[in-house]
């Protein structure tokens, strides 16, 4: 894996380190919040409790002189704290000289810059106030080792959640990486041959497993029919080469042979009309499209124009609707060539070809008076490069009605051979233009 690359075992373990890194420094400020209030409380009752002795002590000689009250206040002190006694008029007349009364008894903090103070305020029966204060930082005190400790279980636990996060990411992940595994030795050539996936009881992973196996069938399929393509495609092309290179080496020893010459132009344009239909069969549906408004009933008179007379006389044309659709108009023209030689090519008789406007479609009716192709032929008759049993020997290259299925599928149309018989009643069916769309 690349430096630049993650993974999704990584991002779960960073995701649970996060949540239970953010989860416990949330859990810490609260802890911290928590403690800061009981210990003001507990505090605020001690020096509570404390100025209530000293005032009750100080009650009992009112006529104490400052120096027996600044004793009075020394027996009363220890440690941090600070005692100070104040007329009723405010002023400081022994003890701390840096504690102020509070200004909302009976308990404040205050002070100034250098210091700040829990100052807790009592009255003397006289009006004297008695104040006891305790710094703040000592209050306090107790935030740095429960930050320190706190921090430290911090990392401990941040640690341990992306070490646990990474290795349950892991094991949640397994099906996706035996997956991966599967897919990784699908063989290029027959991606078909992969065993299906073992359904893992994820459905999430199953849908996708199924997914891929839907995919690899019918890239397979798709392989398999571009392949049977590929060699049709050759065998037809093959044979007319093969033809008129021995046409040209009639020509070569006799050149005054103009039938050899023109067998070869018309071999040349067999080719050609070849090429053409083996591009638009190869071509994806939606390069044949085309938003231009084109006429069925047009094409079919322009496609009749293309036959010999012989069999031109054969065809009986019926066109009951212009059949107005939207597309190429020389892509459509190959569904209609196709299929009236096709009709021509299995039958003597005559044919008989329709155009007209059903509901929202134009459709296009090509039937003739051979033999029919039966329910097996009706089956096949699409596929590329199926001639079925009752065509004329030699004619087609079993193209042609592949052609029409491709094209007209593309146009959203459909196509289908009517169990209708004697003969091939061939139906196509576009929609119109306004109707769908």
């Amino acid at each position: 894996m690349g430096s630049g690359e993650s993974s999704l075992a990584r991002r779960v373990g960073w995701t649970a380190a996060g949540t239970a890194f953010t989860a416990g420094l949330a859990t810490l400020l609260v802890l911290i919040a928590l403690v800061d209030h009981l210990e003001r409380a507990e505090a605020r009752a001690d020096a509570t409790a404390l100025a209530e002795a000293v005032a009750r002590e100080v009650s009992h000689s009112p006529s104490m002189s400052p120096s027996e009250l600044e004793a009075e206040v020394a027996e009363f002190t220890h440690g941090d704290l600070a005692i100070a006694v104040f007329s009723r008029r405010g002023e400081l007349l022994a003890g701390a000289a840096a504690l102020s009364l509070p200004d909302e008894p009976p308990c404040d903090f205050g002070g100034d810059a250098d210091e700040r103070w829990l100052r807790c305020a009592a009255g003397v029966d006289d009006g004297r106030r008695i104040v006891v204060g305790e710094p703040e930082r000592l209050t306090l005190a107790h935030r740095t080792p429960l930050a320190l400790g706190g921090a430290l279980a911090l990392v401990a636990v941040l640690l341990m959640a992306i070490v646990a996060g990474v290795l349950v990411g892991r094991w949640a992940l397994r099906p996706l990486a035996d997956l991966e595994s599967a897919v990784a030795r699908v063989d290029a050539v027959h991606p078909g041959a992969r065993p299906p996936q073992v359904p893992t009881g994820l459905r999430e992973v199953d849908r996708i497993g199924a997914a891929l196996d839907a995919l690899l069938a019918g890239l397979d399929a798709e392989l398999q029919r571009s392949r049977r393509f590929s060699a049709n495609a050759a065998h037809e092309l093959r044979t007319p080469l093969a033809k008129l290179r021995a046409e040209l080496e009639l020509f070569v020893e006799a050149p005054e042979d103009v039938a050899s010459l023109t067998s070869s132009i018309r071999r040349i344009d067999e080719l050609a009309q070849l090429v053409d239909r083996l591009l638009i069969l190869a071509s994806p549906g939606d390069a044949l499209l085309s938003p231009t408004l084109t006429s069925v009933a047009v094409l079919v008179e322009d496609s009749l124009d293309d036959l010999a007379p012989a069999e031109a006389a054969r065809v009986q044309v019926e066109l009951g609707a212009d059949g107005l659709v939207r597309g190429d108009a020389t892509v459509l023209r190959s569904v209609v060539t196709n299929a009236v030689k096709n009709a021509l090519s299995y039958s003597d008789g005559g044919v008989t070809v329709r155009v007209a406007r059903e509901g929202e479609d134009v459709v296009l009716r090509v039937d003739d008076q051979g033999p029919g192709l039966g329910a097996e032929g009706r089956a096949r008759a699409f596929e590329p490069f199926y001639r079925g049993t009752t065509a004329k020997q030699g004619s087609g290259h079993g193209i042609g009605l592949a052609l029409i299925a491709h094209v007209v599928g593309a146009h959203g149309g459909r196509v289908r051979f009517l169990p209708e018989e004697p003969g091939a009643k061939l139906e196509v069916r576009l929609p119109a233009h306004g109707s769908r769309g």
